[in-house]
């Protein structure tokens, strides 16, 4: 076992080597900007002992204790090992740790930047949770098992400060991740930690009503800070101030779906509500993001052209969740932004204005924006009607020979030519219909063409208020179409499926090594069997009642054959005999990167376990005290 020494397989740099950079820029600035460094609070002296750990060894106990980059000692590791063990450090540099007999080796880690504050159990989850769990484990007790020990592995990554974005990596807020992780589980948490997340993602809200999607803090937060203030464009703040990144644009749209939502749940009073964001700066701080939800609106609202809808921000790559660099295929306007999210939010701030729960709600609409679409809320009503037909621009329309042709050549010649002959007929799709199939692009690219990758962004709008059955019935035949000519695979519900572009770049570009590409996402699963248990709420005709009952019995089988797979980020498929099956993503030294053991938004698994709450009462619903295994 080593320690002091950086690993990471994706290849970033070693912190020490940018510590060094900026020491070495230090000493190749003039005087005056070394006097404004200084001034702002670096000092070269905390980055040189920051490089140079000190080491303290007695007996079997080993002390390592390291400088802050803001100055002071930041963080000590103790390192200690049973009788017949040994340690030996390198150089400074390198630990190497050999247990004794009992192999025991108790690591003891303290920080300067202090601890978040947990949830106890009792107070994490609503009581019904613990009132189903015991009625589960009197009918299948393994089942009840690995529920609890998601429990506990969840409340591993929430606080009352924030929640936390994953584990190993991702140990962080994030802030899109916090909203629809609320969204998944509003069921399931209790209304104090929903509103302790949802604060959290206000609070962070940038000048313009932003919402941060990661924080960079303690050192990692003088390390930026130091490399702007090199630049001559620091931030204000001590040096050791948080560092808010807020490059993506999906979390604007999705707060505000989350706060109606929020509003609307039968355990929250208006008074609740007006409490968490009706006053001081969280109040203005919402406002700003609700008057930049409908000011990016406007121009699609006013003009009707594609290339004036919601844009990723100059000079970005990425901006939904589809955030790795080939995630929408240079696409500049996101199929999840455009088509679902902002029509929307434009209903969920429709929703809070008519409850009398916005704050300061006549400032919500500009003066030039009212004068254009009339009274406030028959300008909302008018702008959420507008972007209503949104997804006809993402949608892509394939006749039943182009289907076949495509798809055939996409075996034959695609990523996964190389597997050999299909190892089972279902792979090969069903037979094209007579009218072809439709499906949604990720994304339009730069000048509002769209990009023929299919896209599983309607999870999104099944989550949302209950669809016109047309519409319903459009969104869900993708995601139940077998794949190759839809997105249903053996390994779950592909997030992107490239066969149907006839694009050699394209089939590259979303093949099943890259993270985005023809992989399966945990959470957009979970989601798509929550949001049809939704759409079921409403009366449905025949046939269309039937197909979305089976596609939700489909969906909900698959989840509980790979219950255990659920908390994971992602994965992919390996054939295994004459089927392919779900594989790690990580596990080929050919994928990109690897998935993250566990993940906050996956944790919507338990959700789907669980079943509904709502029919059951609190009286009595469990210990209130009883923890999560």
């Amino acid at each position: 076992m080593r320690f002091l020494r950086t690993f990471d397989r994706e290849g970033d740099r070693d912190p020490r080597e940018e510590v060094r950079e900026v020491l070495d820029r230090f000493g190749r600035c003039d005087g005056t900007l070394c006097r404004r460094l200084h001034r702002a609070g670096f000092r070269e002296s905390h980055f040189r002992s920051w490089l140079e750990p000190s080491v303290r060894r007695s007996g079997r106990r080993l002390v390592v204790a390291w400088g802050a980059l803001a100055g002071g000692i930041g963080h000590h590791l103790v390192v200690a090992v049973d009788e017949g063990g040994a340690l030996d450090c390198r150089d400074g540099r390198s630990l190497v740790v050999t247990p004794g007999p009992g192999r025991l080796i108790r690591l003891e880690v303290d920080t300067v930047h202090g601890a978040l504050t947990p949830f106890p159990a009792s107070e994490l989850f609503d009581r019904r949770v613990w009132h189903r769990l015991d009625a589960i484990g009197r009918v299948d007790p393994t089942r009840a098992l690995w529920i609890a020990e998601g429990l506990g592995r969840l409340r591993f990554l929430c606080y009352r400060e924030k929640l936390l974005a994953g584990s190993w990596r991702y140990l962080t807020y994030f802030g899109r991740d916090t909203l629809l992780t609320v969204r998944m589980l509003r069921e399931i948490l209790s209304v104090e930690a929903i509103e302790a997340a949802l604060a959290s993602v206000v609070d962070r809200l940038g000048p313009d009503g932003e919402v941060a999607h990661e924080e960079s803090l303690g050192d990692q937060a003088v390390l930026e800070r130091a490399r702007s203030a090199l630049d001559g464009a620091g931030q204000p703040g001590p040096p050791d101030a948080a560092v808010l990144d807020y490059k993506m644009i999906d979390g604007d749209f999705i707060l505000p779906i989350a706060l109606a939502e929020y509003a609307a749940d039968p355990r929250v009073s208006s008074d609740r509500v007006r409490a968490l964001v009706g006053a001081g700066a969280r109040a203005d701080r919402l406002v700003r993001n609700l008057e930049r939800v409908v000011r990016l609106a406007e121009a699609f609202a006013l003009s009707g052209r594609s290339t004036d809808l919601v844009s990723l921000n100059p000079g970005c790559l990425v901006g939904d969740w589809r955030d790795s660099e080939d995630g929408l295929a240079g696409g500049r306007y996101p199929c999840s932004v455009n088509a679902v999210l902002v029509p929307q939010a434009l209903d969920a701030i429709e929703r809070l204005e008519a409850r009398g729960l916005i704050p300061e709600a006549p400032g919500v609409l500009s003066p030039r924006l009212r004068s254009a679409l009339g009274r406030r809320r028959a300008g909302l009503a008018a702008m959420r009607e507008r972007w209503a037909g949104v997804g006809e621009l993402f949608t892509i329309r394939r006749d039943a020979a182009q289907v076949e042709s495509q798809t055939a050549r996409y075996l034959r010649s695609g990523p996964l030519s190389s597997e050999g002959p299909l190892p089972d007929r279902a792979l090969a799709g069903r037979p094209s219909p007579a009218d072809g199939v439709a499906f949604p692009a990720v994304a339009l690219d730069a000048s509002g063409e769209a990009i023929p990758v299919m896209c599983s962004d309607g999870v999104l709008a099944l989550f949302g208020p209950p669809l016109p059955d047309q519409r319903l019935a459009r969104t869900l035949e993708p995601l139940i179409a077998p794949f190759p000519a839809g997105l249903w695979h053996q390994a779950g519900l592909l997030v992107a499926n490239p066969a149907l572009s006839g694009s050699e770049d394209l089939w590259r570009r979303f093949a099943r090594r890259h993270y985005h590409g023809t992989v399966v996402w945990s959470w957009p699963i979970a989601m798509a069997e929550m949001g049809l248990a939704r759409q079921l709420q409403v009366e449905r005709p025949e046939p269309l009642a039937s197909r979305v009952r089976a596609a939700r019995a489909r969906i909900r089988a698959f989840l509980e054959r790979n219950a255990q797979r659920g908390l994971a980020e992602l994965w992919s498929f390996a054939r295994r005999g004459s089927r392919w099956q779900p594989a790690p993503f990580g596990a080929s030294e050919n994928d990109v990167t690897e998935s993250n053991a566990l993940q906050l938004w996956s944790a919507s698994w338990l959700a789907v376990a669980l079943g509904p709450l709502e029919s059951l009462s609190d009286e009595g619903a469990g210990r209130p005290g009883r923890p999560a295994r």
